[in-house]
């Protein structure tokens, strides 16, 4: 398995594989903490994962494109980050990153990654576990 669920860490737990594959092409924007996984039962060591730690976050919400619960947001509402249904990107306030947080009004939501990070662990057979979910970009 190359991807862990950690629900109250928030953070994706991956393989040694995973870390390999990600280093090899470079994708910046993520720590690699080590973490030792134990069996849930009979605590025998499972072997040394990865908290993937996501330290990039981007202003990059198209507010228009943005399929909202309810009235459209603007980018000054509080509220936003609580109101999304299916969020759009904007690929200008990107910057090129390969995998970031987006900050809406100063609250981070969602890990979201390039096509460069998903082709990546795919070509390498490393995406076992990982769910990814297409996001319009404009």
């Amino acid at each position: 398995m190359d991807y862990l669920s950690a629900p109250t860490l928030h953070c994706p737990i991956v393989s040694r594989k995973v870390r390999d594959v990600l280093e090899r092409c470079s994708i910046q924007g993520v720590q690699m903490l080590p973490l030792e996984v134990v069996h849930e039962h009979n605590h025998k060591p499972l072997g040394t994962y990865y908290v993937l730690n996501v330290i990039v976050t981007k202003r990059a919400l198209d507010y228009e494109h943005t399929r909202w619960i309810g009235e459209p947001c603007t980018e000054d509402n509080p509220e936003a980050a609580f109101l999304i249904f299916v969020p759009a990107l904007r690929m200008d306030r990107t910057d090129g990153a390969d995998i970031f947080h987006l900050d809406i009004v100063g609250k981070t939501r969602g890990i979201y990654v390039s096509h460069r990070f998903k082709e990546c662990l795919n070509a390498a057979n490393a995406a076992d576990g990982f769910s990814f979910k297409p996001a319009k970009v404009y």
